[in-house]
Formats: C-alpha cells, structure tokens, sequence
C-alpha cells in the first residue's frame, strides 16, 4: 500500500534520496554523517595510514560519488564532507593536523582521491552527449587533461 509523504520527506530510489521539493540537505548531511561515522571507526583500528589511504580510494569515495549521481556540490561542500576523515588519515600517517591537504592529495605524497574528482566530469559529459561529443567533447577532453595533470 502507497501512502503520500510530506514535501520534505525523502525517499530512497536506487541508493539516493530525493524530496518533492528537490532539496539535496538531506542527502549531503547523511553523506557527511557516512564519512564521520567510518572514520570514527577507523581512527581507533590499529592500521597504518597506507591502510587508511587505500580505504579511503576504493571504498568511501567510491560510495559517495554514487551517492553524488543525481546531485553536484562545490569545492568547498565536498572539503566539508570528507574533512573528519582527512584528519584521520593525517593522525594516522602522525602528521600535523595544520599540513596543507595538498600534501596530502599529491600523487608524490599520499595520492589521496578528492571527492568529485574532474573524471565524473568527463564521464557525465559522455553519458549526456554520447560517445560523438564533437566540438564540446574536445574541450571536455582538454579540460579534463589539464584538470587531471593539475592534481597529479
């Protein structure tokens, strides 16, 4: 049986919430909730901080850029996301909480994903114009070189 929902409430399709009203507050804070949750778990595991680095790459980015598919966020929302499990990563590699985090996302150092990376980008844009993006697809393609050789 289907019972209507208030405007505010969301519901979950396919792993992501949306409201009637189209609001993403919801979806951000349970995202940002996500990641404190797993780094409040990992901070007191004794792992090494290389450890830490690869749950970060292949587990929690990975389940927030899905959780992102219906939804863009700046620079900075995203910073405020993954913040908690920055300074995890930094506590566990015994670095200062002060570091810069480019340090941290250069590929010399720690080679740490940044959430929303310029890759989501390009493949959105692919998915959108299909596989023949023509004259918008090489400056997809050169932006995306530039934005990649940027944070590598």
């Amino acid at each position: 049986m289907l019972y209507p929902v208030a405007k505010d409430y969301p519901v979950r399709s396919l792993g992501v919430y949306i409201t009637e009203n189209g609001s993403k507050q919801f979806q951000k804070d349970r995202l940002k909730k996500l990641t404190n949750y797993m780094a409040n778990i990992l901070k007191g595991k004794p792992i090494t901080d290389k450890q830490a680095i690869y749950i970060f790459n292949a587990v929690v980015i990975p389940m927030l850029e899905y959780s992102l598919n219906d939804m863009t966020l700046s620079e900075k929302e995203c910073l405020k996301i993954i913040t908690k499990f920055i300074s995890m990563i930094k506590n566990k590699a015994l670095l200062s909480i002060t570091v810069p985090n480019a340090l941290i996302h250069a590929k010399e150092a720690y080679d740490i994903c940044h959430l929303g990376c310029s890759t989501r980008v390009y493949l959105h844009a692919k998915s959108f114009w299909g596989p023949e993006i023509g004259i918008l697809g090489k400056k997809v393609k050169i932006v995306f070189h530039r934005r990649r050789n940027y944070f590598t």
